[in-house]
């Protein structure tokens, strides 16, 4: 991770590889943690978290399941991957957005992935609370516009609903340097649990060895314009044309040999 001047930016990336080789299994599984859940938390993490859950201790330095007691375990070889990298780029300022990065290829076989957003209430309204159009209770009242295509939607809660100028949105964008116009469209996809849950929002790559996700996450108010995307020529850099003099631009490095895209970014002002 590192931050920009100023802090107007910051570029972080993760190795996610781990997550999708193995998964947390049972009281029947052999192969316990190599190191619990404390030790991979960045400096000062875990007493936070124990200031808000004192019982967590049992869970993050022990290892051991909540409820049923038994050592946590993980099962190898549960959905192997070659690589799967995320970077995110957070730029702030008076145009603050994301560009979500996924490298990730499962093997030399084309594939259908699935990116997907989870829309959970801990993200929710000062209240804490979504409501649906009853103002019922409800985990998330997150909805996609009508309109949506494969590379673009655009999203608000309930409470939002309307063309009043000012009312939040978030725009989600797919700027892959890749022609996905007839990819399946951006849409709302199944809960994640059997309860109620709030929806996920999910992007479908069907048919690809490597999908190439590049997401764009730019939150907005009705009535402003949305900017404009566009690669150049040689498909390593991405301008971001916010419409009012600001012009940002996105280079991705692509040819590393861990197979990570790198990022840097610049920004102009008219």
């Amino acid at each position: 991770m590192k931050d920009g001047p100023d802090q107007l930016y910051t570029i972080m990336a993760g190795d996610a590889k781990t997550a999708y080789d193995f998964s947390y299994g049972g009281p029947n599984k052999t192969v316990e943690l190599p190191k619990k859940r404390s030790q991979h938390m960045y400096p000062g993490l875990l007493a936070d978290l124990l200031a808000r859950w004192p019982g967590g201790r049992y869970v993050f330095e022990e290892g051991r399941h909540p409820q049923f007691g038994f050592i946590e375990t993980i099962t190898p070889g549960y959905n192997p991957v070659q690589y799967a990298f995320r970077s995110i780029l957070f730029v702030r300022g008076h145009h603050p957005y994301a560009i979500i990065v996924d490298d990730i290829r499962k093997d030399d076989t084309p594939r259908n992935y699935r990116w997907g957003m989870n829309c959970a209430s801990l993200f929710g309204p000062p209240s804490g609370v979504f409501t649906d159009e009853n103002g019922k209770f409800v985990r998330s009242s997150l909805i996609i516009t009508p309109g949506s295509t494969a590379t673009q939607a655009i999203l608000f809660h309930l409470p939002d609903m309307g063309d009043k100028p000012g009312l939040p949105r978030l725009l989600l964008r797919d700027v892959s340097e890749l022609d996905n116009s007839k990819q399946p469209c951006i849409s709302t996809g199944p809960k994640i649990d059997n309860q109620e849950s709030a929806p996920t929002i999910v992007v479908d790559r069907n048919k690809v060895v490597e999908p190439k996700y590049k997401m764009l996450l730019f939150p907005f108010r009705t009535g402003e314009k949305l900017p404009v995307t566009i690669w150049n020529k040689t498909l390593n850099s991405l301008t971001i044309d916010h419409l009012d003099g600001t012009v940002d631009k996105v280079a991705f490095y692509q040819s590393n040999t861990d197979h990570r895209t790198r990022m840097s970014f610049t920004r102009y002002m008219g």
